[in-house]
């Protein structure tokens, strides 16, 4: 490969990864109201032992990265967006962050300050002995179904 046409494929290389994080949302949940644009949530690495439900998955379509708080930062928008309290990020084999659920956390009491009559998700089942809990545990397109992996045509 010539200079000129190398440098060109590093300068587009590094302009691909200065864009930042780019995602898609695929709602598995609850629809909830969406968060303040700059909102805190939790960041989890392990699939939490209950008390969330899942709103949604995010697939990474650009901005890869193996740093976490960048990966945070990147889907910050849409986590927010989906009215997310946590995102369980999810890496791939060479320790990339490629995608992530986002979570809702269910309470059994509503906090003090309240709005009376606020729509509230109902308090999640507990987790299954074994299998799945979200959908980004199963591989291809699969989806988890009362804690079983299976193909979306046999979801309905």
């Amino acid at each position: 490969m010539s200079a000129k046409p190398m440098s060109l494929f590093l300068f587009c290389a590094l302009c691909l990864l200065g864009c930042g994080v780019e995602t898609t949302l695929t709602r598995t949940g609850p629809k909830q109201p969406a968060r303040p644009e700059n909102c805190t949530f939790e960041m989890l690495t392990s699939p939490p032992n209950g008390g969330y439900v899942e709103l949604g998955t995010l697939d990474l379509t650009s901005g890869a990265t193996t740093n976490l708080g960048e990966f945070r930062t990147g889907i910050r928008p849409q986590v927010c967006r989906a009215g997310g309290d946590a995102a369980l990020a999810i890496v791939n084999g060479y320790g990339i962050y490629i995608k992530a659920t986002v979570l809702k956390r269910v309470e059994d009491a509503a906090p003090a300050n309240a709005v009376s009559g606020a729509p509230r998700l109902p308090p999640t089942q507990p987790p299954p002995a074994s299998g799945c809990q979200f959908d980004t545990q199963c591989k291809g397109d699969r989806v988890c179904v009362q804690g079983a992996c299976v193909d979306p045509s046999a979801k309905k």
